[in-house]
């Protein structure tokens, strides 16, 4: 996450700036000791986690919901 902030911001200031939306993918195939891992992490930035799994079809109407509400 950090690597991938730093580059956007090495490539545009105001691109870094924008509004984001954090969003764990492929959950099922995670251990949850490592998902409450990764929430803990972006808690502590005052984020907010989107934990999806497409196959299993978790998390999805929720993220579909805040990416609605952006536009």
């Amino acid at each position: 996450y950090q690597v991938i902030r730093s580059e956007l911001k090495s490539y545009s200031k105001e691109l870094a700036k924008k509004k984001e939306i954090v969003v764990l993918t492929k959950a099922d195939l995670a251990k949850p000791s490592e998902i409450l891992k990764i929430r803990q992490f972006f808690s502590q930035k005052r984020k907010k986690v989107f934990v999806i799994s497409a196959v299993k079809k978790e998390g999805l109407e929720e993220l579909v919901k805040e990416i609605e509400s952006r536009l």
